[in-house]
């Protein structure tokens, strides 16, 4: 059902990739976030190293790549949300 870890090197990069993705849950779950200059860069590069990751057949590193770059750009967007929410409460609206 699942394909098998072909290869160390897929083992090694989706197990770092699923230290980085827990530990960014904190981040997630937290009112402060980072700036957009880094979560929005973070993500996209990590979009294109998923990618890199599936063509070369790492499908676990591949996979958990792109689970944390669509973390971090969650993160991106509620910085969005926070920054407007917090520019209507300074004019009033």
């Amino acid at each position: 059902m699942f394909p098998t870890i072909g290869n160390w090197q897929d083992g090694v990069i989706a197990f770092g990739q699923v230290i980085f993705f827990a530990s960014l849950l904190f981040t997630v779950f937290s009112k402060e976030k980072p700036s957009l200059w880094t979560s929005i860069p973070t993500g996209i590069v990590l979009i294109i190293y998923a990618y890199t990751f599936f063509t070369l057949k790492l499908w676990y590193g591949g996979g958990m790549s792109a689970l944390v770059a669509v973390t971090w750009l969650v993160i991106g967007c509620q910085k969005i949300r926070r920054d407007k929410r917090q520019a209507g409460h300074k004019t009033g609206k």
